[in-house]
């Protein structure tokens, strides 16, 4: 402590009788020391001294956030850039834009600090290029394509600034239409949802009873093919037993023998105990005849 004040009372009296003062720059920072306005020396970090007639500026090299617009306690819009899109609805748009200096001196010479800068460059650029992107859209076409828009808008706050000594390196926004606007929308992307929803379902319905036809014929061609295999079956098996009939006629009529073989053969050596007169013994021939 003792220390401490012996150092700060030896800078008291060096800054008397040097006419000189201290300032410091912390790391990330770059101080330019003027004169009149003329840079005179620019310090990087550390501890340096200044005269009387010199002003020290301090600018940060780090990244830096500047907020554009006014949010409520649910993060809604409440304060932004106003613009129109393409069909004339209004849309307010709250942006953070994320950015760092990259020339100090630059920057110096054309805006001397970098709240002026902010206030004479990114902000009234940044609010064209919102005017300019939104004229782009729909209403319509900004809702369903928020994901892009927000691309463009970024690009377009980065083309806006270019050749300047600021990088744009995030923009982050958030867009309110009015609240009527968006209820309205709402409802008609409920309806085309229940519309698309009603058409899915008439065309699963219609692949269902397509399948269910394709089905039922399949079933009723198999049915066919049954019964014409069991006709053509019947038709083999008839035209077989015909076949067999003709062809055991025609060996019957060839060999008659055959019948009285078969009839023979059949008997049981009984004759008959009744005869007409005119009847005959079967099966007998007498005399070989």
């Amino acid at each position: 402590m003792k220390k401490l004040k012996m150092t700060t009372t030896a800078i008291g009296l060096s800054a008397l009788l040097t006419g000189c003062f201290p300032y410091t720059v912390d790391e990330g920072e770059v101080a330019l020391v003027t004169k009149y306005g003329e840079i005179i020396e620019t310090k990087t970090s550390g501890l340096g001294w200044s005269s009387m007639l010199e002003d020290v500026t301090h600018f940060s090299i780090r990244e830096q956030k500047q907020v554009f617009g006014k949010f409520d306690e649910n993060g809604d819009v409440v304060g932004g850039f106003a613009a129109y899109t393409r069909d004339t609805q209004t849309v307010t748009t709250g942006l953070t834009v994320t950015y760092k200096l990259t020339d100090p001196v630059k920057a110096y010479k054309l805006y001397r600090t970098t709240e002026n800068m902010v206030n004479q460059l990114v902000e009234p650029r940044t609010r064209q290029a919102i005017e300019i992107v939104f004229s782009q859209y729909s209403a319509q076409q900004a809702l369903e394509n928020r994901a892009k828009l927000t691309t463009d808008i970024t690009q377009a706050v980065r083309e806006a600034v270019k050749n300047y000594p600021i990088e744009i390196t995030a923009v982050q926004s958030i867009i309110q239409f009015n609240k009527e606007y968006e209820k309205r929308v709402e409802e008609s992307v409920q309806k085309n949802v229940a519309i698309q929803t009603a058409e899915r379902q008439v065309a699963i319905d219609r692949k269902e009873a397509e399948s269910r036809l394709v089905k039922a014929q399949a079933e009723a061609d198999a049915e066919i093919i049954r019964a014409k295999a069991d006709a053509e079956k019947v038709r083999l098996a008839g035209e077989a037993e015909a076949a067999a009939i003709r062809a055991k006629g025609e060996a019957l009529k060839e060999n008659r023998q055959l019948v009285e073989l078969t009839a023979a053969e059949k008997w049981n050596g009984v004759l008959p105990t009744t005869m007409t007169p005119s009847g005959s013994l079967p099966f007998v021939q007498v005399g070989g005849k």
